[in-house]
């Protein structure tokens, strides 16, 4: 049965008028907000990761990262992955900063950020065995990872973006 069947007929209008208003914020979400705060979160998540690792290496060997350890006990250990996360640091607040758009270099970025984070997390799910509600926040970095590759060219297409300003006033034409 229709659910707007049931309901009365203003109550339908405003029942379609926050639907499609819900999908146009929404799709302006997706394709013209700038990413850069979003990358600025990333690195800001992967340093913590790698100081918390560099800290405390013993956490390494917690059962929850067993699966990550089984794949080169002598390569992966917690300096090796404090490194990488530092890496993605550093990286993200460079192409930041860097006053001159390298989309290559950005691409690369933004893809080794969405796999350090996804492969990382990934391991420690199948290491505990399930979805974990303590991994949640890790999921969401994956996806914040996933829009900043998705959003890659966007800054390139901004219209007035300053390369220094982080939260860039874009007017939309409707």
């Amino acid at each position: 049965m229709d659910m707007l069947a049931i309901i009365p007929a203003e109550e339908v209008y405003e029942y379609r008028g926050m639907r499609d208003h819900v999908k146009h914020v929404t799709r302006e979400l997706l394709r013209f907000q700038d990413p850069r705060p979003i990358r600025m979160i990333l690195a800001l998540a992967s340093l913590l990761w790698s100081m918390a690792a560099w800290r405390h290496p013993e956490a390494f060997d917690l059962p929850a990262y067993s699966f990550l350890r089984s794949f080169n006990r002598e390569y992966l250990t917690s300096n090796m992955c404090a490194w990488a996360f530092f890496l993605h640091a550093v990286l993200v607040v460079w192409q930041t900063y860097d006053p001159t758009y390298r989309q290559k270099w950005a691409l690369g970025i933004n893809a080794y950020g969405l796999g350090i984070w996804t492969f990382v997390t990934v391991c420690v799910n199948i290491s505990i065995g399930f979805l974990s509600s303590g991994t949640g926040a890790e999921w969401a970095l994956v996806a914040a990872a996933g829009y900043a590759l998705y959003t890659n060219d966007i800054i390139r297409r901004l219209p007035n973006v300053s390369t220094v300003t982080l939260i860039p006033a874009v007017v939309l034409n409707d």
